[in-house]
């Protein structure tokens, strides 16, 4: 500026930066961050929500390198840059947010979208959506658990499960279904405790063993499996226990086990029945051959819990004076699906008390056997 003088001063104007440009869009995810270490999530965006009070949002990667981002404004709706059902409220530089929904009425599988604008400091804006939050309430349908009702083995257990399903929600939205399975084991009935194994994931699998546990002979131990959908409602079954019986069957009378020669058309094998006060006569095994557990004139035969046999077509001809021997396992209900236990009895016949099939010996004759319950057959 210049007087008439021609003396002049200088005065600059604050300096004014030009942006034309809206911030460089990001990412908007459902739900908050922090949902990523919980059980039900796998990835920090929330495809399914059970509850219908709030829906929430948070995002990330948004710029403006001109002018820099001023602050954030959300609302959701039924559709992708909506706001039919929460109107456009300013968060400030808040990278999440969280809606209110508990006065409105949704549907079963509603979709929301979260939309967030960003806003430069040239008043410039860019506006995105997340990919939706489905509202699903609706818990999987309950399935099926499989146990031995009995098991031998102190460190190892195993189960396996069907027709759980979430086939409600399947179909609606793209990936909806079961989530994970988790799996435990406890001593309380109803299922309400695990404290031999924790609930652990196991994924999809429809299979679950242990081996490393410590179980107690005689005790009951129930297992517990949780389904989970992506939503994380769950349901969960409960088996019936599962007996540990670490013994095996106990004889009656070990010394009379008997062969009656005298039965037609073939020898009559009959014993007393075997006891097992923890998980019962499960089935017997029987042979009779020319040696013990041997299986020369009948191979080893199941009977159920029949505690007699008649062999009726030997697979050998017996002959006047030879002595021949009968062999009874017995094994227990927790054989069932683990390694057998069994009691076996075995004709150790003397050469006074022998036992020889011919015409002038059709009779019934009490054999001396011996008791011995640590051979397997």
């Amino acid at each position: 500026m210049y007087n008439y003088a021609g003396i002049f001063s200088l005065k600059m104007s604050p300096s004014v930066l030009i942006d034309d440009s809206p911030p460089a869009p990001g990412w908007v995810n459902d739900g908050l961050d922090v949902d990523i270490s919980h059980r039900y999530y796998s990835s920090n965006d929330r495809d399914y929500q059970i509850s219908n009070e709030v829906v929430q949002a948070h995002w990330h990667s948004w710029a403006d390198i001109t002018s820099g981002i001023y602050g954030y404004r959300c609302a959701v709706g039924s559709a992708p840059l909506s706001d039919d059902v929460v109107s456009w409220f300013f968060v400030g530089t808040a990278t999440t947010c969280e809606a209110s929904i508990a006065d409105q009425q949704f549907e079963q599988w509603t979709v929301l979208f979260v939309s967030v604008e960003a806003i430069n400091f040239a008043g410039l804006s860019t506006t995105i959506s997340s990919d939706g939050v489905m509202l699903e309430d609706t818990a999987p349908q309950s399935g099926v658990v499989f146990e031995a009702p009995y098991q031998s083995s102190t460190s190892e257990l195993a189960v396996r499960w069907e027709q759980f399903a979430d086939e409600q929600s399947a179909g609606v939205l793209e990936g909806a279904g079961v989530q994970h399975f988790l799996w435990g084991i406890g001593i309380s009935a109803d299922g309400s405790t695990q404290d031999i194994l924790p609930l652990t994931n196991v994924g999809l699998s429809v299979r679950a063993r242990s081996t490393d546990l410590q179980l107690v002979c005689g005790s009951v131990y129930y297992v517990k499996v949780v389904c989970v959908d992506n939503a994380g409602t769950e349901t969960h079954q409960t088996t019936g226990g599962i007996t540990v019986d670490c013994t095996a069957p106990v004889s009656i009378a070990p010394a009379d086990i008997r062969i009656d020669v005298a039965h037609g058309p073939g020898p009559k094998i009959s014993w007393p029945p075997f006891v097992d006060v923890e998980s019962d006569i499960h089935f017997y095994k029987v042979s009779l051959g020319t040696t013990p557990s041997s299986g020369q004139a009948q191979r080893v035969t199941h009977t159920g819990t029949a505690v007699e046999l008649v062999v009726a077509e030997p697979l050998m001809e017996f002959q006047d004076g030879r002595d021949y021997y009968a062999t009874v396992a017995a094994y227990n209900k927790a054989g069932k699906n683990m390694d057998s236990l069994e009691t076996k009895l075995d004709n150790y016949l003397q050469a006074a008390d022998a036992v020889h099939i011919s015409p002038t010996h059709a009779k019934q004759k009490k054999i001396f056997s011996k008791f011995a319950d640590d051979q397997l057959i």
